[in-house]
């Protein structure tokens, strides 16, 4: 689907209005119209079935819930008791992708006609100012910058609000109740999103046809564009809607195959990728609000959403990690608790891929050892220092000033990944006694030196710590400073000592070449020499402990 770009205008400029329906906390397990009027029947009228008493109302859910009003002798409160049981939520809203990403939308007012307090929840749970708007003098106390939460058809906590039989219904339509007239101010300038709604549903088609009538008087242009969305297209009541001034959006179907970008991407809702819920229209309009909020200093971040972490696992796992929007904004977005441990996984995940970009790998690195330390994130850091094509990575890496190294150095290798370090070593060594030496012969030092003394591998293995000392004394025997070579416990590696020994041109003239072919031509020649005696420059000295 492609969504209609005075929509996105409209919530880019805060000028879109979110009205909400049970369909919306459906995929949280919520009853939408139609299961709790059977569930309150199943408790008023046991003596008929729904299925009897929506026959005899014609399957009108106003008729039905007027009856059920009449069978508990015309008080609200049994019905408002039966309510409050069945809309009961156990779980952490925070899990509802639709609900997060309806408060990253961050619109200033939000009507809904659902009696739950789901939507307040969500922005309780996250941390986000808000209020509720049910009574008269709500109304008329509402300001400042906290989103109004208007709670249309009444809040349970208020008995006498809410709207739920055929006759308050009706009644309902004289639009003039303070609410009613809340809702025409707010509708200046703005455009209405209809959520959650389906055909038989109380009817908003009705409602917005006469609220319509009651603002002919109102200039066209103060009157934008509002809409409906649907889950599936019907041409009849896409006709109606129509006529009464609202304009239906269709969901992709949920089998729709993903193509380029993703409700996170810039491109999205521009045809390029499938939107399949609510959640992941809501996430693509947020989406456009942080990016036109990028120049604002005082601009709240965003959350992540589970959508958003499904997303990244799927990118992540299909993809090598390069510059993934779903991957990518998870670290520039905060992260609520129910979700923490999803995104801790999530990365640690990820740091078994090769990233093609620096921001990415720094985001990963600094998430990760702030959940502690892990053998993925010493191995990610590790690949780093080793890998001839992170070059600029091991420099950005360097300079870091956010790198625990600490807690990178606290997790051991796997013996495997000890392999594959020494293996770097010897290439190392074999390169630099070619003259194609380059500063990969340091880092691959500081991290033998790091398995043999500093616990980087564990348990001990006598034959890999010969096999270090043997390879420490072919490096001394190109570099006598490797005799001094001392990693920091907690530190970085420091290859200072390398560049200083080959500026200095006292052993053999070694330098580092700058002509990438020749560099790659003399590293094929794998030329995996062990120490000559008669290179040594003096066989008896140790190759001394780090502090």
């Amino acid at each position: 689907m492609e969504i209609p770009s005075d929509l996105i205008a409209a919530a880019t400029e805060r000028r879109l209005i979110p009205f909400i329906g049970a369909g919306f906390s459906a995929p949280i397990g919520l009853p939408d119209w139609d299961s709790l009027l059977r569930q309150i029947a199943a408790e008023v009228e046991p003596s008929l079935t729904y299925e009897e008493i929506a026959n005899y109302a014609n399957d009108d859910h106003l008729q039905i819930a007027e009856y059920l009003y009449l069978k508990s002798n015309k008080k609200i409160g049994p019905l408002r008791h039966f309510i409050a049981k069945n809309l009961h939520h156990t779980g952490d809203i925070t899990r509802s992708t639709s609900h997060v990403e309806l408060v990253n939308l961050k619109a200033p007012q939000i009507y809904t006609t659902n009696y739950d307090e789901l939507i307040e929840d969500s922005y309780r749970r996250l941390g986000v100012p808000y209020r509720a708007i049910a009574l008269g003098r709500d109304v008329s106390e509402a300001s400042g910058t906290a989103t109004q939460i208007v709670k249309y058809h009444g809040d349970l906590r208020h008995e006498d609000t809410l709207v739920l039989t055929e006759s308050s219904y009706y009644k309902r339509l004289d639009f003039d109740s303070p609410m009613d007239i809340k809702f025409r101010a707010d509708l200046l300038g703005r455009s209405v999103l209809f959520m959650g709604y389906s055909f038989r549903d109380i009817n908003i088609r009705i409602i917005w046809f006469k609220l319509n009538q009651m603002m002919m008087d109102i200039p066209a242009a103060d009157r934008r564009q509002s809409y409906i969305l649907r889950l599936k297209s019907n041409p009849v009541l896409e006709a109606l809607y129509e006529a009464a001034g609202l304009k239906t959006i269709v969901l992709d179907p949920p089998d729709s195959e993903g193509g380029l970008g993703s409700p996170w991407s810039n491109r999205a809702g521009t045809g390029f990728a499938p939107i399949t819920s609510t959640g992941a229209l809501l996430a693509t309009l947020a989406n456009k609000v942080e990016t036109a909020d990028g120049g604002r200093d005082n601009a709240a971040p965003l959350f992540v959403s589970k959508m958003m972490i499904d997303e990244a696992h799927r990118e992540s796992s299909a993809n090598p990690l390069a510059n993934i929007s779903a991957v990518e904004n998870i670290f520039e977005r905060s992260i609520p608790y129910g979700l923490e441990e999803e995104a801790q996984n999530l990365t640690l995940s990820m740091l078994n891929k090769k990233p093609q970009t620096w921001k990415l790998s720094s985001n990963l690195i600094l998430a990760s050892q702030s959940i502690g330390p892990s053998e993925d994130l010493t191995w990610h850091v590790v690949r780093i220092l080793l890998e001839d094509s992170t070059e600029t990575f091991r420099e950005d890496l360097l300079s870091s000033s956010s790198v625990s190294w600490g807690v990178v150095w606290s997790a051991p290798l796997k013996s495997g990944e000890c392999e594959q370090v020494l293996e770097r070593f010897e290439r190392e060594i074999g390169y630099h006694r070619g003259a194609a030496g380059d500063m990969d012969l340091a880092f691959a030092i500081d991290l033998a030196l790091r398995i043999k003394y500093q616990g980087l591998a564990r348990p001990y293995d006598e034959r890999r710590t010969r096999r270090i000392e043997t390879l420490l004394m072919s490096a001394q025997a190109l570099y006598p400073r490797v005799a001094d070579v001392s990693p920091i416990r907690n530190g970085p590696p420091d290859p200072s000592w390398l560049k200083q020994e080959l500026n200095d041109g006292i052993v053999r003239q070694r330098h580092l070449t700058k002509d990438p072919d020749e560099v790659y031509a003399l590293k094929k020649r794998r030329s995996y020499d062990f120490v000559d005696p008669d290179d040594v420059i003096n066989p008896a000295s140790p190759i001394r402990p780090p502090k």
